[in-house]
């Protein structure tokens, strides 16, 4: 998606959550784009929006927000205002498959969305992902870029199709258009994920249950401030945030939990 989105823009800066996964960064840095961070709101832990609108520049190419741990990061002030100033929103949905906002599923109001289907998350291949969007524009450079650069993959009315103009058909057999990559995902994979689709909503139903049992029993400790919950949130998990007699006893409490058999990071 930084790929496609420098490919599109050109140089620039992409505003981004200090709370996130490495590749949200590295992504940005991989693409010759400049991150600028911001801190985020300790009710959600996701971007503090505030701050977002208040970072935007003339040289603000997208924001790149993260749903922290399956709880929707978004804001009706920032959808509005993004929309407003022709700033594209590229969602990390990584960890909050299912998850919803005023009813619509994360990752469908974005420029660009993206989900991880690692073993660990909501939906698994094993390994891989996807980018959804809504723009041809991005599907065209999104489909030549995880083929290396290729056109093979590319609708035939696109008009990426223009850069071979004058090319012999031939050489348009290894002709590469764009710096791409190597990230086509594999029949295995794909047939995977289509069995995990059909169970998602009872997968999850289960995180909610289970995050339901564990918030009714941390809840009652009056120095574990606690992510926000919703009912709409799928949770990959959550963070908890100590206050008060338990401030500066991280490593502590993850030691209790494990103790337990409650995996802690």
């Amino acid at each position: 998606t930084m790929a496609a989105l420098r490919q599109l823009k050109g140089e620039g800066e992409v505003i981004v959550p200090t709370l996130t996964w490495v590749s949200d960064i590295a992504s940005v840095l991989h693409a010759g784009l400049k991150p600028v961070f911001v801190d985020i709101n300790p009710r959600t832990l996701g971007m503090d929006i505030s701050q977002v609108l208040d970072k935007v520049t003339d040289k603000t190419q997208a924001v790149f927000l993260t749903h922290v741990l399956g709880y929707n990061g978004l804001d009706q002030r920032l959808l509005d205002e993004l929309d407003k100033r022709n700033i594209p929103l590229i969602e990390d949905c990584c960890e909050a498959h299912g998850a919803t906002f005023n009813d619509r599923r994360v990752g469908s109001m974005g420029w660009a969305s993206n989900f991880s289907f690692y073993y660990a998350h909501h939906l698994s291949t094993v390994e891989g992902g996807m980018v959804c969007t809504d723009s041809s524009e991005l599907a065209d450079y999104a489909r030549a870029l995880r083929a290396h650069g290729w056109l093979r993959e590319v609708d035939k009315d696109s008009n990426l199709h223009r850069l071979l103009d004058g090319v012999s058909d031939f050489e348009k057999k290894f002709r590469f258009v764009v710096p791409g990559y190597n990230l086509r995902p594999i029949e295995m994979e794909a047939a995977i994920g289509s069995v995990q689709l059909k169970k998602a909503e009872s997968f999850f139903e289960c995180r909610r249950a289970n995050h339901r049992k564990i918030q009714e029993v941390l809840s009652q400790h009056k120095d574990l401030h606690l992510q926000e919950a919703y009912d709409g949130a799928t949770w990959f998990g959550f963070g908890i945030l100590l206050t008060n007699k338990l401030e500066g006893k991280r490593d502590a409490l993850v030691n209790y939990f494990e103790k337990y058999n409650i995996e802690a990071r």
